[in-house]
């Protein structure tokens, strides 16, 4: 099997083009989640899926530079979605040590059942 430059440009486009979607569908994932949702936390859904969807366009712009961190704006696009996921993720933890968890499969309440 003959693999030529073209051949490994075609993959590399290809498949930053199915991460691009993949991050979509995430992004997608929680809107739909925020907006099936009642009370608190919608928001914060909202703008995942913003960040998520934000955070696949750089795959897009990666097909056309052939590099991550060239031009250096397409890395620090990434890196500020990373920091926003740690910081919502921190944010989370933080609220579900204050709050009680009061449904699931493991409740008590659905075990007496």
């Amino acid at each position: 099997m003959n693999v030529t430059l073209s051949d490994a440009d075609s993959l590399h486009a290809v498949g930053n083009a199915v991460e691009a979607g993949f991050w979509a569908v995430v992004g997608f994932t929680f809107i739909v989640v925020a907006l099936r949702r009642t009370g608190g936390g919608r928001g914060r859904l909202v703008a995942l899926a913003v960040a998520f969807v934000l955070f696949g366009i750089p795959d897009l712009v990666e097909i056309q530079t052939g590099a991550w961190w060239d031009p250096w704006w397409l890395f620090a696009w990434k890196a500020a979605c990373v920091v926003f996921f740690v910081w919502q993720y921190w944010v989370y933890r933080r609220l579900r040590a204050r709050t009680p968890v009061t449904s699931g499969l493991l409740n008590s309440e659905s075990e007496a059942r």
